[in-house]
């Protein structure tokens, strides 16, 4: 799977300038890979690894008499992620998720 997540948004300062217009963040591109998926009766979860990238497309630096405009980091973050999720039966026959 792949993903993008994009982010929007503004700041507003208590007892300062009136929020700026709506600004855009840093964005992130998130590729997932499914390792082993749940079967019944066996003790493998169901597990996916994961690699997040962001990209500094938000304003960071530059930005005068308007700290609160600044919506970016300005740097470049890689993130590699193990998720795992096993069901559960309960005792009224209903799944259960335990992460």
């Amino acid at each position: 799977m792949v993903a993008m997540f994009p982010r929007f948004g503004y700041n507003e300062v208590s007892g300062g300038a009136n929020p700026g217009p709506l600004g855009t963040g840093d964005t992130t591109v998130r590729l997932q890979y499914r390792v082993a998926s749940f079967r019944e009766g066996s003790a493998v979860p169901t597990m996916s690894l994961l690699l997040d990238e962001t990209f500094p497309s938000g304003k960071y630096d530059a930005l005068g008499m308007h700290p609160e405009s600044g919506l970016g980091s300005g740097a470049y973050t890689t993130t590699l992620s193990l998720y795992s999720q096993y069901l559960f039966w309960s005792w009224d026959s209903r799944a259960e998720q335990r992460c």
